[in-house]
């Protein structure tokens, strides 16, 4: 019983986690657009974006990981 709580706080945690990703993603696009390759400010803008990435991604990785050893019977 008390696993179920956890299942759904992951499930959530992920959700959440899924969202910001898109969001990220959906900026990237939308400031490709807009921006000018040659400003000196796009290419920071584009390598946070790039950080930003990555952390969602790694933080899903660390949600599953949880996860999965949370459900491994013991």
């Amino acid at each position: 019983m008390s696993g179920r709580p956890r299942c759904l706080a992951y499930r959530d945690a992920l959700a959440k986690q899924a969202t910001a990703h898109g969001i990220v993603k959906g900026l990237r696009e939308q400031l490709r657009e807009q921006l000018r390759p040659d400003a000196g400010q796009t290419q920071l803008v584009f390598d946070l974006l790039d950080s930003a990435d990555t952390l969602l991604t790694d933080s899903a990785e660390v949600i599953l990981g949880l996860q999965s050893t949370d459900e491994t019977p013991t």
